[in-house]
């Protein structure tokens, strides 16, 4: 059975590459942050902790296996002494060990006797170089049908891959004379004159930060429009009009919940830790995140 028909009886969509293309979505990020493209300091965050050879676990790993998940917008709920704060969490961020599990489980049907093991990597340029899906302007990746509103996620095996699609990272083509985002974006992070956003200036980027580093004095307090990452862009974007008033509920946090993020986010229970990492966020973004969603105005 071709495991991406497989996957995709199960409303995921995949693609195999051989090993060896690990060394060039390594290359594409070093070439990417040799010529200027990538900040210096965003890579260390984000980029230089990944590792591009087989792990430990699955050695004679011989295939490369990127998938996307259908993903929702979640609206989430903080109760506070003065009111309900509702926000929401973009489709990228929540329930990555249950979409792995989903993934590693349905591969496993499909393929039983093969092992799979889970590997972090650039995602976006892997699934962009195999023609999954193309770049918007934004930097995010669009595939048609789901837009942007899904989750990418990658593994290994032991599964022989040949035949396969490898190509350059394209721009979709609507894009190339829309300017929709680029004039929406709240902190001018997405120009006309390059491929790469200025990421180091996007509000994604800067929401992730931990909270002690706190916000540029040159984001607008009104530019905030999630507990984490940013929609802005998605959510004027045509291409996602179909998909972007996929909302699901999420989860609301107590008054005493909320009490604790925004007063001792240190001090959070493992309980309420864990209900944070379904979200895929980390007692460290508060209280700097929520705050300012509380005062935007």
């Amino acid at each position: 059975m071709d495991l991406s028909k497989a996957l995709h009886k199960e409303g995921m969509h995949a693609r195999l590459v051989p090993m060896a293309r690990m060394k060039d979505v390594q290359r594409d990020i070093l070439e990417m942050r040799e010529s200027g493209q990538i900040d210096p300091v965003l890579y260390e965050t984000y980029f230089s902790g990944y590792s591009y050879t087989a792990p430990e676990s699955l050695p004679e790993a011989r295939s490369l296996i990127v998938v996307a998940v259908p993903s929702p917008t979640l609206l989430v709920r903080f109760e506070t002494e003065d009111g309900i704060v509702e926000t929401i969490v973009p489709p990228t961020y929540s329930q990555g060990k249950e979409v792995d599990r989903r993934v590693k489980e349905a591969m496993q049907r499909a393929m039983p006797k093969a092992r799979f093991e889970r590997v972090f990597l650039p995602v976006k340029i892997l699934a962009a170089r195999t023609g999954l899906m193309r770049y918007g302007r934004n930097n995010n990746v669009y595939m048609p049908m789901l837009g942007s509103f899904f989750r990418l996620t990658s593994f290994v095996s032991d599964l022989e891959c040949t035949a396969h699609e490898w190509g350059e990272m394209k721009l979709l083509p609507a894009c190339k004379k829309c300017t929709k985002c680029r004039e929406a974006c709240p902190t001018q992070a997405i120009v006309a004159d390059r491929f790469v956003i200025r990421a180091e200036r996007c509000l994604t980027y800067l929401n992730e930060m931990p909270s002690e580093r706190g916000f540029p004095a040159w984001v607008s307090p009104k530019a905030h429009n999630s507990i984490q990452g940013c929609m802005v862009c998605q959510q004027v974007c045509p291409y996602d009009r179909a998909v972007a008033g996929h909302v699901e509920a999420g989860p609301t946090f107590s008054r005493m919940e909320t009490k604790i993020l925004l007063e001792t986010p240190e001090q959070a229970s493992p309980e309420l830790g864990e209900k944070l990492a379904s979200l895929g966020m980390k007692p460290s973004l508060f209280p700097r995140n929520l705050t300012v969603l509380m005062h935007r105005g």
